[in-house]
């Protein structure tokens, strides 16, 4: 368990900071470390995590295909990442009216979707924003369930978010 922490928490750190350099295969690397996420998150028994990492893997597949395009992807591909983004929102508030999930967890997944689509919509900086207040939240659960790495790496996962905000203000 302790090597997936680490694949998973490296990767994820990569993700932004490749990201934020403006590197297309950041996204490539989101789309892999968020399907670690998928088997971390479900070993731990976090699986609201589980399901936001299932939602991101979709939405980090759509920036690597828009990333340094000059044109609009096609028609069918925007209704697929809204249609994604349209059952993972309800799923996630029907995970927090039952209890399944606290409200640290409710709005850190709010803010990797909605701040991983912002930034493959090219509002970067509202994005940003949101990554950084998710990976604030992300080392508060991270310390809660004793997952050290990856609390860390959601630390300086916050410091390029908010890095990537500043930049684009």
């Amino acid at each position: 368990m302790l090597l997936l922490e680490i694949v998973t928490s490296l990767a994820m750190f990569a993700n932004k900071v490749q990201v934020e350099r403006g590197k297309k295969n950041g996204w490539a690397i989101g789309v892999i470390a968020c399907s670690f996420g998928i088997l971390y998150f479900s070993l731990l028994g976090l699986y609201v995590y589980t399901v936001l990492n299932l939602s991101l893997v979709f939405l980090m597949g759509y920036g690597h295909m828009t990333e340094k395009k000059r044109r609009k992807p096609a028609q069918w591909v925007e209704v697929l990442v809204n249609a994604v983004l349209s059952v993972i929102m309800p799923v996630l508030g029907v995970f927090a009216f039952r209890g399944d999930l606290t409200v640290m967890e409710l709005a850190s997944s709010f803010g990797f979707v909605i701040g991983t689509y912002l930034l493959t919509h090219k509002r970067k900086r509202w994005g940003w924003w949101l990554y950084a207040l998710a990976h604030v939240l992300g080392v508060a659960i991270g310390s809660e369930t004793a997952q050290w790495i990856f609390a860390f790496f959601q630390a300086a996962s916050a410091v390029v978010a908010i890095r990537g905000a500043a930049r684009e203000s």
